[in-house]
């Protein structure tokens, strides 16, 4: 229950009480029940005159005075010394209240400063509740001092209950100058950024052009300001002749004022002052009267900032501190609601980090987090401050671009792209950034929902055409991306198949480039749909890499690979060395180990007569993580590995002696040109001395021209594939040049 809450059901149970000693007694319950006290005592002249939660036990009333006069622990049965507390009472005179608890956690400031206030109040309810046994017989005295006590019980409701901080804060100031008779009240806060100087955040009786030479005046200036000095009530019965006074009200003839300081959290953060044109002296009671208005305007600024904290971190991403998408929808939703009304456009641009579960998954959650925070930073200072950059979790952040043009939208998504492109150090490490960003502009009958939506739409049209870019969204995008949904679906039930399925293999020869004898055969996975026909890899294992189908998919094709290598044994006595594509996924999956070996016995095959090929960009950046250990179990299990697109990557190669790697796979991007340019042949000569240097097998890819066989054969290289070599085929096409059942051995085709 918050402070607020506390100290109103306090006033008013105390104010429910029939006498003084019921107050008391109430007045001591309800304290100790608030700090969780398990004793307490009321404290008269030197006396505990009334106690609670000892029971039978003796009433240690010495130590009870001890703390009246500066202790800090008093006896709770049953836990000797404990944590206690005294509190002043004004009423009854010379009167404390004592509490203790049990444990060794002292009372914090919080505590301290609720303590004080259901002190104050109990001392202004026995006060009240004097003066009505003494003026029974005036009955519009009475009338007033219940109001009074009203107005404090609505002003604590509305603070407990919520209400906006100006309404509660305008509440105190009408309640002040009310009570007190006042004609000017004026409740000033200190500013933050510059604390030298104040904000009337509250005020009546004070015109406008007074409040600009209040303002204008220091802050230390006047009742108020010394106040916020000696934070403490401070009254000045005579302002003209007061030298610390404001010269404005002095001017307008201001005869008295008197202020108490506003705390937020303990700190001093500004006044509440009252001031009267009639001269007069300041009363006790009025003192307290105005102390607990200024509490309660505390209390509010306490609870405010709380309510603030708690609202931010509702609507803010943790790790970033962007917007979430809460938040950002509901932002959305208003720049459409004025787009509508002033005829003008939105943009949302929806953005996915690329590749970022490698990063995740491979070095860390903590890596992960650093990159994304260096993401969020970069995307935020490519907008303006109008705009709007919002995390939505995961790896995917959004933007929002008021009174934007389609040129402007696409302006901001290429500033994005940019800002992203350079990388980022992370705990040592430079790791790529890249990212694909959908765009899509508002209609005047756009729901926020739909925009965003698109703007997703177009993020994946992005994605399927190579990552790194940005696409707009257009109408034709949502029948493909439902077309997606489609394939999705069907592709997880084409997996699920055990037999007989429309997930199938092919496979491509790996020839020895002198001889061109077959040295092994590459498995490739084809699907061949049953109403769309021949759906092409490219198609659908994006999609299975991006669902996560690919890790069973990738089992499944290991399984059947596994097979058809025993089937060709079994048929023809020949160990053909089987290789097989492992997915990023898979590599970081637990269960990979075990699906090889499971494949490898449910075959048998010789371990060594399979190799697993592994895409550079999944190793390069991961030598010292758990993926990394799982390829070195895999060479103990006695597969043997390759290095897929070898000479992508632009990172160092130490992975190459941190890796039990056996073959390097010249990626097709540096065969292609070998036969009419040098410097791509000297690069090709380069990575096979490097890998003769290494004692590494090495496999040209892409050898699509006699020309490319020519120059690659020149330079020493041993072993390669391509279309003109072999194009993929099924098993029974591969069987036609292997040695037959009838023991004549079928010649290789020419290269074509």
């Amino acid at each position: 229950m918050t402070s607020t809450l506390l100290l109103a059901e306090f006033l008013a149970a105390v104010s429910a009480a029939d006498d003084e000693e019921s107050m008391l007694r109430t007045g001591l319950e309800r304290a100790a029940e608030a700090v969780d006290a398990e004793v307490g005592a009321i404290v008269v002249r030197g006396r505990a005159s009334m106690t609670l939660g000892y029971g039978d036990a003796p009433v240690p009333a010495a130590e009870l005075l001890a703390v009246c006069g500066g202790a800090t622990t008093a006896p709770v049965p049953g836990s000797g010394p404990s944590p206690a507390v005294a509190l002043d009472l004004e009423h009854p005179a010379h009167s404390h209240i004592v509490v203790a608890r049990a444990g060794e956690h002292e009372f914090t400031s919080e505590e301290r400063g609720l303590l004080r206030a259901m002190a104050r109040v109990l001392s202004l309810s026995i006060a009240g509740n004097r003066a009505q046994e003494a003026e029974r017989r005036l009955n519009l005295e009475l009338r007033e001092r219940h109001q009074q006590l009203q107005r404090l019980v609505r002003v604590t409701s509305s603070i407990s209950h919520g209400a906006p901080l100006k309404e509660v804060l305008d509440m105190i100031v009408e309640g002040a100058a009310e009570l007190l008779g006042q004609e000017v009240v004026g409740l000033r806060l200190l500013r933050p950024d510059d604390p030298t100087r104040v904000d009337m955040v509250a005020h009546r009786g004070i015109s406008d052009d007074l409040i600009d030479l209040v303002l204008h005046a220091p802050a230390n200036a006047g009742a108020g300001g010394r106040a916020i000095d000696l934070n403490r009530v401070v009254a000045i019965d005579d302002y003209s002749t007061d030298v610390n006074t404001i010269a404005a009200f002095r001017e307008h003839k201001l005869q008295r004022a008197m202020a108490a300081p506003v705390n937020d959290q303990g700190t001093v953060v500004g006044s509440l002052t009252v001031a009267s044109y009639q001269p007069g002296t300041y009363t006790a009671l009025e003192k307290d009267l105005l102390n607990m208005f200024a509490e309660h305007a505390s209390l509010a600024l306490s609870d405010a900032r709380r309510v603030a904290a708690t609202t931010h971190q509702a609507l803010h991403d943790d790790l970033t501190g962007l917007p979430n998408r809460t938040l950002f929808l509901d932002r959305l939703e208003h720049a459409l609601v004025r787009a509508g009304q002033n005829s003008t456009t939105v943009a949302v641009l929806f953005c996915d980090v690329d590749r970022f579960k490698l990063v995740n998954d491979r070095l860390g959650h903590g890596v992960g987090d650093e990159l994304l925070i260096a993401v969020g930073t970069r995307v935020a200072g490519c907008l303006r401050a109008a705009d709007t950059a919002a995390r939505f979790g995961g790896d995917e952040f959004a933007v929002l671009l008021e009174e934007s043009s389609q040129a402007e939208a696409e302006s901001v998504a290429g500033r994005i792209l940019s800002a992203l492109r350079p990388g980022a150090v992370v705990q040592g490490r430079e790791l790529p950034i890249g990212a694909s960003i959908g765009v899509a502009m508002s209609t005047n009958t756009m729901k926020a929902d739909d925009l965003l939506r698109f703007a997703d739409v177009a993020m994946y049209r992005a994605k399927a055409l190579g990552r790194g870019r940005y696409e707009m969204f257009e109408p034709s995008m949502w029948s493909d991306m439902e077309e997606r949904a489609d394939l999705e679906t069907e592709l997880r039930a084409a997996i699920a198949q055990t037999s007989d399925g429309d997930l199938s293999l092919v496979f491509q020869p790996i020839l020895d480039l002198s001889t061109l004898d077959l040295v092994g055969v590459e498995a490739l996975v084809r699907w061949r749909h049953p109403r769309h026909g021949d759906i092409a890899p490219d198609v659908f294992v994006p999609i299975a890499e991006e669902t996560a189908l690919i890790v069973e998919l990738g089992r499944s094709m290991l399984h059947q690979a596994s097979r058809q290598a025993r089937e060709w044994y079994d048929r023809f006595g020949l160990r053909i060395m089987m290789s097989v594509n492992i997915s990023a996924q898979q590599v970081d999956d637990v269960h990979l180990i075990d699906d090889v070996i499971a494949a490898i016995n449910g075959a048998g095959i010789e371990p060594n007569q399979l190799v697993l090929e592994i895409n550079e960009s999944v190793v390069m950046h991961d030598t010292g993580t758990a993926a990394a250990d799982r390829l070195l179990a895999l060479k103990a299990v006695g597969v043997r590995l390759a290095i897929d697109g070898f000479g992508t990557g632009y990172s160092s190669l130490g992975y190459l002696k941190r890796l039990p790697v056996d073959t390097l796979k010249i990626d097709k991007s540096l065969v292609q040109d070998v036969e009419r340019s040098s410097r791509d042949l000297a690069l090709v000569r380069t990575v096979l001395s490097l890998g003769e240097t290494l004692g590494l097998d090495m496999i040209a890819e892409g050898i699509d021209s006699v020309e490319q066989l020519k120059a690659l054969r020149r330079i020493g290289c041993q072993q390669g594939q391509g279309l003109h070599l072999c194009a993929p085929m099924t098993a029974g096409e591969l069987e036609r040049i292997l040695p037959g059942s009838f023991g004549q051995p079928v010649e290789m085709p020419a290269p074509r």
